[in-house]
């Protein structure tokens, strides 16, 4: 039997994030994509979310850079650890499993990263043979073991849509007052290979 956390009142997991590192960084004048998010903010291009408003924390050693707010979640070219790559962070209640509300942040991370591939102004290109998740929620998803045997089924059920037996999963041994957090390996294949596994 898979195990559960200890969920209060069948609350699901939705705080969930995750991040695409780019594949480089020189010559990228990273100040571009704060036009290219204000632009956004015009168009709206990214399905099922409102987006809102644009912060630019490029001054911040190893901060979350360029950050785009919307409703539903939030976007940001992140540098964290050095680095940069594109995080996506889910605020409001999605589906009733773990599995399907993963799935759809990995998604919706993927469709941003093609978005901004596609983009005229950039010249970003990602690098899609590792994927951190992350979940920002420390009651129902604590930096335990606990944690990390309900995340298992999840992930690999995942990783069997996007890398069949290509891929692999470490997960975040560390301090438990750090947020959960996991890796995924996988071949790099690229986002558009990688987004039309997830969506079918």
């Amino acid at each position: 039997m898979p195990q559960k956390l200890p969920h209060k009142g069948g609350d699901v997991i939705y705080r969930l994030g995750a991040k695409v590192h780019l594949s480089r960084t020189e010559s990228i004048d990273f100040g571009d994509l704060i036009k290219v998010f204000n632009r956004w903010i015009q168009e709206q291009p990214i399905a099922g979310h409102l987006l809102i408003d644009v912060h630019d924390y490029r001054h911040v050693h190893h901060g979350p850079g360029v950050l785009l707010v919307g409703h539903q979640g939030n976007f940001s070219l992140d540098f964290g650890e050095g680095r940069p790559g594109l995080v996506y962070y889910r605020k409001q209640p999605l589906g009733n499993d773990l599995h399907s509300n993963l799935r759809t942040v990995l998604a919706t991370l993927l469709r941003t990263c093609q978005l901004l591939e596609d983009s005229a102004e950039l010249e970003l290109k990602f690098a899609t043979d590792e994927i951190i998740v992350f979940a920002s929620d420390r009651r129902l998803a604590p930096n335990t073991e606990d944690t990390r045997a309900a995340f298992q089924e999840a992930v690999s059920s995942v990783l069997d849509l996007i890398a069949n037996e290509n891929g692999e999963r470490s997960f975040y041994q560390g301090d438990h007052r750090e947020r959960f957090a996991l890796t995924l390996k996988l071949p790099d294949s690229g986002v558009a290979s990688l987004l039309q596994r997830l969506e079918d």
